[in-house]
C-alpha cells in the first residue's frame, strides 16, 4: 500500500534551526508529489476478512462476541446547557435519534455497530457513506467496504482539508475512481503509528497483527483434515516368513485375510500358523491434533482482541475457570475494559463528526445502564450518590442528573430533600434539624408546581400540602381523625410516586415503538430509594406517635435506624415485584403494538396506565402507609416488652361499608389469631385502610 501526508507545522524558528530572521518556517513532513492522489485503495481487507475471519473459527467466535456486545447500550443524543452543566435527551423524533436507530433503509442500530466492529477488527478502519438529502442533511449512513476506499491526503492550510482532502472510492467491478468530500464519510479507526499520517487516517487491527497466527492455526486444521481425509497408513501388517513371489501372491495373502476377519467376519478370533505374524498400527488423535500450539493460538487470538477466553469456549478459557462464578466475573472485566474503551472510541467520533451537523451542542453518548454486566458496577457506583441525596448533600435535580434522569423545574429540582421529615429546602437555605428536634410547622404549598414536560397527554397533579408531623405536634389522635392523619402521610408518597413513574411512562413508549428493551435496573434504583426514604419516614413518625400515647420514650434516632433497616430490605423486594407487574403490563402493550403499528402515542400511553398511572401511585401510597405504619407499632410493642411491659396487638378496621370480607372477621381480634398469616398486621390486601392497637393494659413490671 501506498500512503502519503503532506501537511505544514509552523514553529519557532530558533528552536528548528531555521534562519532566525524569518521569525517562523513551515516543514513539510512528505513530499509534494503524493498529495491529492486518487488510487490509493488498499487491497489486504479481502483475503484477512476471507482466510482469517471467514476460516478461522476461533478468530470468528471472538469478533462475534464483540461484535455483538458493543452494540447492547443504546446510543442516545443529548443537547447539552450553554454551561455544559446538564444535559437532556434529544426527541425520540429528532432526526439525529432516528438516524442512531436506522442508519439507512435496511439496517438497524445493532446492525451498525456490528459491521463497524467487525471492520475495525479485520482492518482497523470503518467508513460509512453519508447519503444527505436536497437540503443537504445526512439522511442515511451507508458502509462503504474498507478494500474500496483509501484518504486523499492534502498539503493545504485551509480548515477542513488539512492532512485529509477527501477520499478516494473505486467503483466495484471497475477502474474508475471517484472523489468524495471528507464531509460526507463518517470513519472510525484504531491509528496505525506508522502510516503517513502518524494514525490520524490509516488504521491497523487486531486480525493484521494475527496474520501469521491465523495462518499457522488454518494450516494445522488442514492438516489433520487432509489426513483423516486421505489416510494412507496401513491398520494391519502381516509377517510372512515364506518368500511372497509376486504381485500376485501378495495380494492372494490379503484378499484371504479380508475374507476371514473382515465384512461380517470382524472381530472373531485369528488362528494362523507359526510361520506368520499380524501386527496392529495405533493411531493417536490427541497427537495429531497439537494441543499446545492450538493453546497458543487460541490465547494469543483471544487476547488481541480483548476477549476472555472462557466467554467464547476456547479449551485454554475453560482450564482456567469452568465455573459461574467466574464466567460472571470476566463479562463484568470484558464490559469494564475492551467494551468500554470501544465505547468511548465510538461515542466519541460520532459526536465529533455526526452531532455537529445536527446542531454545536449536541453530545452522543452510550447508555452503558443497559448493559447487563454492569448492573453491579452502576449500582455501586450510585451507591455515594444515593446516600448523598439522602443525607441532603445533593439536590433533588443533581441526583436526577447522575441517573440521566430529566430535570425538573429549579422550584421543585433545586432543593435538598429532608431525609425523615417530608421536608423540601431551598438550596440557599439551612439543612433541617432532625425530626423531633424542630419546631418547624408544615412547610406552605408555593403552589410551584413540575411543569407538563412538551409532547405529552399526560397530566401531572398537583403536589398537595406536604403534613410534617414533629415530636411537639405529634398526639394521640382520636380513632375518627386517623382517617386524616392516613391521608396526610399518603398524599406526599401518592404524588411522588407520580412524580417518578411519569419519565418511565414516556420512556416506556418510545422503548416499545423501538423494540427496546425497559430499563429495569434504572425502574428498580429510583423506586427503591424513594420508598425507602418516605417509608422510613413514615414509620418514624408512627413511632413518635406512639411514644406521646403511651408516655414511654424511646431515643428518637434509635427508633429512626431501626426504621431505616426495616424499609431497607423491604423497599427493594417491594420494587422487585412491582416491577414483575410493570413487564407484564409492558409485554402485553408491546403484543398489541406489534400487532396494530399504526396505533397513536395516546393509545399507546392509555395501555401502560396500569404500570405507571396516578391510580396505581395510589394504590401503593394507601398499602404501603397502612403496612409503614403497622411495622412501627409491631416495632415499638416490642420494644415496650422488652421493657418489660404487657401489651398485645389488635387488629382495627375502619368499621364503615367498605370493609372487606377480609379484614371484617378480623376486627378486634388480638394477635394471637393473625400473627401466623400476617406477622406485622395490616395489610391484608391492597389498600387496606386497617390498623393496629396495642390494648391499654400496657404496664411496666
Amino acid at each position: 500500500m501506498l500512503t502519503w501526508l503532506r501537511t505544514r507545522l509552523s514553529s519557532f524558528s530558533g528552536r528548528m534551526g531555521g534562519d532566525p530572521s524569518r521569525g517562523w518556517t513551515s516543514i513539510s513532513l512528505i513530499a509534494d508529489w503524493l498529495a491529492n492522489k486518487l488510487w490509493n485503495i488498499e487491497a489486504k481487507f479481502y483475503s484477512l476478512a476471507s482466510q482469517g475471519y471467514g476460516q478461522n473459527e476461533v478468530l470468528y467466535a471472538c469478533i462475534r462476541l464483540l461484535s455483538q456486545s458493543i452494540p447492547e447500550p443504546p446510543l442516545i443524543a443529548y443537547e447539552m446547557s450553554v454551561n455544559g452543566a446538564t444535559k437532556t435527551p434529544l426527541d425520540f423524533q429528532h432526526p439525529l435519534p432516528k438516524l442512531i436507530r436506522n442508519p439507512n433503509e435496511l439496517m438497524t442500530e445493532f446492525e451498525f455497530w456490528e459491521l463497524t466492529t467487525i471492520h475495525m477488527a479485520i482492518v482497523g478502519r470503518s467508513c460509512w457513506w453519508k447519503e444527505r438529502n436536497n437540503l443537504g442533511e445526512v439522511a442515511a449512513l451507508w458502509p462503504i467496504r474498507p478494500d474500496r476506499i483509501g484518504p486523499i491526503y492534502s498539503n493545504s492550510q485551509e480548515p477542513g482539508k488539512k492532512v485529509l482532502a477527501g477520499w478516494s472510492y473505486q467503483n466495484p467491478g471497475t477502474g474508475e475512481f471517484i472523489a468524495i468530500n471528507r464531509s460526507d464519510v463518517l470513519t472510525f479507526n484504531f491509528p496505525d503509528p506508522v502510516g503517513a499520517s502518524g494514525g490520524i487516517v490509516e488504521g491497523f487491527g487486531p486480525v493484521q497483527v494475527l496474520a501469521k497466527q491465523i495462518a499457522a492455526d488454518n494450516e494445522a486444521t488442514k492438516f489433520v483434515g487432509a489426513l483423516l481425509a486421505n489416510y494412507a497408513a496401513p491398520t494391519v501388517i502381516i509377517k510372512v516368513k515364506k518368500t511372497i513371489r509376486d504381485e500376485d501372491d501378495a495380494k492372494l495373502v490379503k484378499a484371504k485375510f479380508r475374507h476371514e476377519f473382515g465384512g461380517a467376519n470382524q472381530g472373531t478370533p485369528a488362528l494362523v500358523d507359526g510361520d506368520t505374524e499380524i501386527t496392529t498400527l495405533g493411531f493417536n488423535l490427541q497427537q495429531l491434533e497439537f494441543p499446545e500450539l492450538r493453546s497458543i493460538s487460541e490465547s494469543r487470538i483471544a487476547a488481541a482482541l480483548g476477549t476472555p477466553a472462557i466467554l467464547v469456549g476456547l479449551k485454554v478459557g475453560l482450564r482456567e475457570g469452568n465455573n459461574r462464578a467466574s464466567v460472571t466475573e470476566q463479562r463484568s472485566y470484558y464490559a469494564e475494559t475492551t467494551l468500554s474503551g470501544h465505547w468511548r472510541r465510538y461515542q466519541d467520533q460520532y459526536t465529533s463528526d455526526m452531532a455537529k451537523e445536527f446542531g454545536p451542542n449536541i453530545i452522543c453518548e452510550f447508555d452503558i445502564t443497559k448493559v447487563r454486566a454492569m448492573g453491579a458496577h452502576f449500582k455501586e457506583k450510585i451507591a455515594p450518590i444515593k446516600e448523598a441525596y439522602h443525607e441532603g448533600v445533593l439536590t433533588r435535580n443533581e441526583y436526577r442528573s447522575y441517573l440521566n434522569l430529566p430535570l425538573v423545574e429549579p422550584a421543585r429540582g433545586d432543593v435538598f430533600v429532608m431525609f425523615g421529615t417530608n421536608r423540601e429546602e431551598p438550596i440557599a437555605g439551612q439543612i433541617a434539624d432532625a425530626i423531633g428536634e424542630t419546631g418547624a410547622g408544615a412547610p406552605v404549598d408555593t403552589g410551584n408546581h413540575p411543569a407538563e414536560p412538551p409532547g405529552t397527554d399526560i397530566p401531572i397533579l398537583p403536589r398537595r400540602t406536604t403534613h410534617v408531623p414533629n415530636k411537639s405536634a405529634i398526639k394521640a389522635a382520636p380513632s375518627e381523625d386517623d382517617d386524616l392523619f392516613q391521608a396526610d402521610l399518603e398524599g406526599p408518597l401518592m404524588d411522588d410516586l407520580t412524580a417518578a413513574f411519569l419519565p418511565f411512562w414516556n420512556e416506556a413508549a418510545r422503548d416499545i415503538k423501538a423494540q427496546k428493551d425497559f430499563p429495569e435496573e434504572e425502574f428498580i434504583l429510583i423506586l427503591a430509594a424513594l420508598l425507602e426514604r418516605e417509608l422510613t419516614n413514615i414509620a418514624t413518625i408512627q413511632y413518635l406517635r406512639s411514644v406521646d400515647e403511651f408516655s414511654i420514650g424511646f431515643d428518637v434516632a434509635e427508633l429512626n435506624l431501626a426504621a431505616s433497616q426495616w424499609a431497607k430490605t423491604y423497599s427493594y423486594d417491594l420494587v422487585r415485584g412491582l416491577t414483575n407487574t410493570t413487564k407484564g403490563v409492558l409485554q402485553e402493550a408491546m403484543r398489541k403494538y406489534l400487532a396494530n403499528p399504526k396505533m397513536s402515542d395516546a393509545e399507546l400511553k392509555a395501555m401502560l396506565e396500569p404500570a405507571f398511572g396516578r391510580a396505581r401511585a395510589e394504590m401503593i401510597a394507601k398499602t404501603e402507609v397502612t403496612r409503614a405504619r403497622n411495622v412501627a407499632i409491631s416495632q415499638y410493642a416490642e420494644r415496650l416488652i422488652k421493657l418489660g411491659a404487657k401489651t398485645t396487638r389488635v387488629w382495627m378496621t375502619r368499621r364503615d361499608e367498605r370493609v372487606c370480607a377480609i379484614c371484617a372477621p378480623l376486627d378486634g381480634k388480638s394477635e394471637e389469631i393473625w400473627r401466623g398469616m400476617h406477622p406485622f398486621g395490616p395489610p391484608a390486601h391492597v389498600a387496606c385502610r386497617c390498623g393496629l392497637h396495642l390494648s391499654k393494659d400496657v404496664a411496666l413490671t
